[in-house]
């Protein structure tokens, strides 16, 4: 009898060692390295990283975001439970990143077991998180090799705004205006340039209304207005602004050089 206990203990012990013990995704190099510079970039600025993989079946392809939070402040990461309860984690350099995947929001649901309905009958029963990715992917193959990335591109500043804790900066190239939300979290370092009207600047921009629409396959009139941070994303169609752009380079008015 205690030959069999001593076995079950033994089995047990195993079972909690596999659940606890992480799984590593490894790129090829070029890849990390593109996914490196991003990364240290984002950190820069004081956020938390989280990689977020989806599969593009139209293009047969990987796409790369990379979410980013100021972890102290930032109440959607706080009770993001995929992103704090994930085991899984993208090596890149020296770090461990934690990743998801789309099908954790497309399926996965934070209602807990009980609260959930019986079958057949379960739609309804649950609550799944919403997710917005605002950003350009990196592009990857099947296989991680790198097939495209977010290009900087320099922006003249035009004139810029504050409301509460956000920046709305207005930026030119060529001929079209760009309207920018940048989130101010306090924190600044040396590898940090405050911005100027009139000088020219490269960031990566990335269009919240036409990657929302695209994900979720529907149209949004300019009436509809999205809450950033306590304030009204509100695109300007008079001034043929026609989307809102967010830039993982700018903290508020500060750009990482």
């Amino acid at each position: 009898m205690k030959k069999i206990l001593f076995i079950l203990l033994c089995l047990l012990a195993g079972a909690q060692t596999m659940k606890a013990q992480d799984i590593l995704y490894v790129f090829p190099d070029k890849t990390e390295a593109i996914l490196k510079d991003k990364i240290d970039s984002l950190k820069r600025n004081g956020n938390s990283v989280v990689f977020h993989l989806c599969h593009s079946i139209k293009s047969d392809s990987i796409d790369i975001y990379l979410r980013y939070f100021n972890s102290e402040n930032d109440d959607y990461y706080k009770k993001d439970v995929f992103v704090h309860n994930t085991n899984r984690f993208i090596l890149v350099g020296d770090e461990r990143i934690p990743v998801v995947f789309d099908y954790d929001y497309r399926f996965g649901t934070t209602t807990c077991y009980d609260e959930i309905g019986n079958f057949p009958c379960r739609e309804g029963s649950y609550a799944r998180i919403a997710l917005i990715l605002h950003q350009q992917p990196i592009v990857v193959s099947k296989g991680g090799n790198l097939k495209s990335k977010p290009l900087n591109t320099r922006y003249k500043v035009l004139n810029y705004k504050k409301r509460k804790k956000v920046y709305i900066i207005y930026a030119k190239k060529d001929e079209s205006v760009y309207k920018i939300y940048s989130y101010y979290d306090r924190k600044k370092d040396k590898s940090m340039q405050k911005i100027k009207k009139g000088n020219y600047y490269s960031m990566s921009l990335f269009p919240y209304f036409k990657l929302f629409e695209e994900k979720c396959n529907m149209l949004l009139n300019n009436e509809i207005v999205i809450s950033y941070h306590g304030i009204k994303l509100i695109r300007e169609p008079e001034r043929g602004i026609n989307d809102i752009y967010f830039s993982p380079e700018l903290n508020g008015l500060y750009i990482v050089k």
